[in-house]
């Protein structure tokens, strides 16, 4: 048996596909790990582990998550792995994925993924490779490569495929695209390959005009017919004294001379810029009819309160079709949500769903609960259910169902997970690097504190594929507030030389 020195390994199994089928997942997908499982904890779980964990306890252990299916809760079979590896920045530079092979009880390797950064942290190189089991050994099927500016912004992403007759990559398409100085997009132009000829040819352009508050203006598709032909249109016209926006969308007649309404959208906002009424239009017999309306209202917080969505009829205007509430505790955070059709005969709202949600002390959501309505009562549909280890990782998470036949949660999906020691350096104070980066957790503002003097600090932060998603220069605080979820790693530069790194959670 192997020996053990870490506390726990990142072992994530399961992802995200199950988890898109239960509308129980209402925030990010990011948020989450799907968990086709259940295995116990016991020796059988710790001696699978450590079939694959076996590396000296100097060397770097790389991450890894295991998938399972199962029979019932006690019998569990392992369908999937992947093995994660790391560069000096903790960056993936590496991503092997396993099958599981039931008669012959083993591991079989079928795809690879490898990972390239460029001198900004961006990813550059993303390769993914297929195991020949005949040839043994890893063959080439798709790449991508990507370039960006100095703010990170994608210059240029290209797509190939392995071509086995040519023994090559083969280009596929194409992106390059433009930016102000407001890094918002100002031209996208997509190419594809031409096998023939061998040259990339022009398919589409998308062009981007933004008026003095950088809000956008004119959004214009066009296509590639000997010359760029406009086909699509989107007009915003802004009233900034009313708190008003229109969206128009055009679309190009048959002999490409005019223009032909199509959709439209008309929005109000309240005062903090919250949408509180969006009307749906189609353009038909030269008219515009209304479709569909959302109204919205939100409370001192800005945090939505009632989404309320109507279907338009030509009789009777405006019908109610469903309607939102949110509940907020003393904390904010969002408790419980209720949906409800409307009834037409008896012109009052019914029950449909309802969700219940749980978070710890530290503001991570620990439970959510979706039940429906049927016969006048609240029944159980599913259940996501978490726990986190005392430094804010998650540990476990299960997924459930509701037993109509023994009426109590019955367990779907299961996750354990395991972190090493490394990361267990996560902290708010490293007194070997002075640098104090806090609160870790952090749900708003990140601040950073330096006990050694500096001139200069630049801060860069990544997600775990190692896409930069913040960098800035000379701040002591930084809003993460609109950055998803999850982990990220940062790496902190004082005087362009002196690095260091750490990671945190969001």
């Amino acid at each position: 048996m192997v020996k053990f020195n870490f506390l726990f390994k990142v072992l994530y199994i399961g992802f995200v596909t199950f988890m898109i089928q239960f509308d129980v997942f209402a925030q990010s997908k990011s948020d989450y790990y799907n968990s086709p499982l259940p295995l116990e904890m016991g020796d059988k779980y710790i001696s699978l582990i450590s079939t694959f964990n076996s590396n000296k306890q100097e060397e770097k252990v790389p991450n890894t998550f295991i998938s399972y299916s199962f029979s019932n809760a006690s019998d569990s079979t392992p369908v999937s792995k992947t093995i994660y590896e790391f560069d000096a920045y903790n960056r993936t530079t590496q991503a092997f994925n396993f099958n599981w092979e039931t008669e012959a009880k083993d591991w079989s390797r079928y795809r690879k993924n490898s990972y390239e950064y460029d001198e900004y942290g961006n990813l550059a190189l993303s390769v993914t490779y297929q195991w020949d089991a005949i040839a043994q050994k890893w063959k080439g099927t798709y790449k991508s490569e990507k370039k960006y500016d100095t703010s990170g912004n994608v210059l240029s992403s290209y797509f190939y495929k392995w071509e086995n007759v040519l023994n090559n990559w083969v280009g596929v398409s194409k992106v390059e695209s433009s930016f102000s100085a407001q890094n918002q997009f100002t031209q996208k132009i997509a190419y594809t390959w031409n096998t023939d000829s061998n040259q990339w040819e022009e398919s589409t352009k998308e062009t981007f005009h933004y008026n003095q508050q950088n809000d956008l203006e004119l959004y214009t598709l066009y296509n590639w017919l000997d010359e760029w032909v406009a086909i699509r249109k989107e007009e915003h016209n802004f009233d900034y004294t009313n708190n008003t926006s229109i969206q128009t969308v055009s679309i190009i007649d048959a002999s490409f001379q005019n223009w032909v309404n199509d959709t439209k959208y008309e929005f109000k906002y309240d005062e903090s810029s919250n949408v509180i009424e969006k009307i749906y239009y189609q353009w038909i017999s030269y008219e515009w009819l209304s479709i569909e309306k959302e109204e919205a209202s939100y409370n001192v917080h800005n945090q939505l309160m009632v989404k309320t969505e109507f279907k338009y009829q030509y009789v009777m205007g405006w019908i109610a079709s469903l309607r939102t509430q949110y509940t907020y505790d003393q904390d904010q955070y969002n408790v419980e949500q209720l949906v409800e059709t409307w009834n037409t005969e008896q012109q009052e709202w019914d029950n449909n769903q309802l969700y219940l949600i749980a978070f710890n002390e530290n503001g991570r959501q620990i439970n959510k609960e979706k039940y429906v309505w049927e016969k006048g009562e609240w029944v159980g549909a599913s259940k996501l259910s978490q726990s986190y280890n005392s430094i804010g990782y998650l540990e476990y998470q299960g997924v459930y169902q509701w037993s109509n036949s023994t009426a109590v949660w019955s367990p779907n999906h299961k996750s354990y997970l395991f972190y090493s020691e490394d990361d267990i350096l996560l902290s708010n104070d490293n007194p070997i690097l002075q640098v104090t980066v806090f609160p870790n957790p952090v749900k708003d503002f990140l601040k950073i504190h330096a006990s050694q003097q500096y001139g200069t600090l630049q801060f860069e932060m990544f997600d775990l594929k190692g896409n930069k998603i913040i960098q800035t220069n000379d701040k002591n605080e930084i809003n993460v507030q609109e950055i998803p979820s999850g982990y990220y790693h940062y790496i902190i530069t004082l005087d362009n030389s002196k690095i260091f790194k750490g990671k945190l959670i969001k």
